[in-house]
């Protein structure tokens, strides 16, 4: 190999390694932070992640232990595992995935004695969150090829007069 080839090539493998690391160790701590920074402050729960993962080089992401609570700790929903597999193609236009897989989800459905549904105040606090932003471009389309839910819990309490 002359010179050229090998100052090439070691160009490639610095480039394919940077790569590497931003994917596989500054991703997932970047999400794992963002994740909790929007439950803090867009949500005003508590919203953490116990594992994040994502591999570059195929576009897989993989999500454990992801629980949102109330601010007092009340558990509102969380899942056990999500494993996202993003297709190369989403990177040219509609967002695709080959498959989407949410594990153990579980929803704790609140009525309050005076009426308050927990979710309710879930959705208020995000749309009362900040003043429409004129769109600066339309949200690209999404495509999911399998969708799997497995192993799903809904729990319902309702405080609600005569209902207890």
């Amino acid at each position: 190999m002359t010179l050229r080839w090998k100052r090439w090539a070691a160009i490639v493998a610095a480039v394919l390694a940077v790569y590497a690391l931003a994917g596989f160790v500054v991703v997932p701590w970047v999400a794992k932070s963002q994740i909790a920074t929007f439950g803090n402050e867009k949500l005003k729960r508590r919203l953490d992640v116990a594992d994040v993962r994502f591999n570059p080089f195929t576009l897989r992401a993989e999500i454990a232990g992801l629980k949102l609570a109330e601010a007092n700790g009340t558990p509102l929903a969380g899942i056990g595992r999500m494993d996202v597999n993003m297709q190369w193609r989403s990177l040219l236009g509609a967002w695709r995935f080959d498959e989407i897989r949410v594990s153990d989800p579980a929803l704790n459905l609140f009525i309050a004695p005076d009426g308050r549904f927990n979710f309710a105040e879930l959705a208020q606090a995000l749309s009362t969150d900040e003043p429409s932003q004129p769109k600066s471009r339309e949200l690209p389309g999404i495509v999911i090829e399998q969708l799997v839910v497995e192993r799903g819990r809904v729990d319902v309490t309702d405080k609600q007069a005569g209902y207890a």
